[in-house]
């Protein structure tokens, strides 16, 4: 059975030396021209910016009266641009430092357990998450951002109560794939490249369907 690419992310690196002064202008700048090619190589259309438009609740789609879905993410050293023939939502991090308090405040129960690789009862607030803890973490809020940026809904309801169970993941290539919990009709999955983590979220059951995830890194 030949297999149809549902959705092709594409991420490039944001180097420094080649940033302009204004981060945000750079990050902008290189996220067009991913979109540009996504739109030219997964959709067969030239890109044009002006028909960009935002739901009610802030969630940018393309106006052209066809269904050509896109999510755009960035964080300070990386650009990701998803191009999908189904609503999306993509979101990038790389490894920063993290507080105990921040997975408190954005993690179920259950979620925190799987963070936290020690026996802490009641941990300092402020003290700093180790390296596999941090990583563990990153791939929850990636997949947090990810479903609510698809949604468009946006972090309106507690992020506490979105909730995914990694360890219900499954490997598919590159990619771990699963779903959050008690939700049927979407597929999430991450992957890492170098250290950053990226998350997809689509609105389609990938579960054995004869479906495709494309991933593009891009070198400009």
């Amino acid at each position: 059975m030949i297999k149809e690419t549902v959705c092709r992310v594409y991420y490039s690196k944001l180097y420094r030396d080649e940033m302009e002064n204004n981060l945000h202008a750079s990050q902008k700048k290189l996220a067009m021209k991913l979109l540009k090619q996504g739109f030219i190589e997964f959709f067969g259309i030239e890109f044009d910016e002006k028909k960009i438009k935002r739901t009610p609740l802030g969630k940018p789609y393309y106006d052209d009266g066809k269904e050509y879905y896109f999510n755009i993410s960035h964080c300070p050293d990386m650009v990701a641009v998803a191009v999908s023939k189904v609503s999306v939502g993509v979101d990038v991090e790389g490894m920063r430092q993290i507080k105990y308090g921040t997975v408190q405040k954005c993690c179920s129960l259950e979620e925190f357990s799987y963070v936290i690789d020690r026996n802490v009862s009641e941990p300092d607030k402020r003290a700093y998450l180790g390296k596999e803890e941090v990583k563990r973490f990153i791939q929850l809020w990636t997949l947090k951002e990810s479903f609510v940026k698809m949604t468009g809904e946006g972090l309106r309801n507690p992020v506490n109560t979105i909730v995914f169970d990694i360890n219900q993941f499954k490997k598919c290539g590159e990619l771990m794939i699963g779903k959050k919990l008690q939700e049927k009709s979407s597929t999430s999955c991450f992957c890492f490249w170098q250290d950053f983590v990226l998350a997809l979220s689509l609105q389609k059951n990938m579960e054995q369907s004869p479906y495709l995830i494309e991933w593009k890194e891009q070198k400009f």
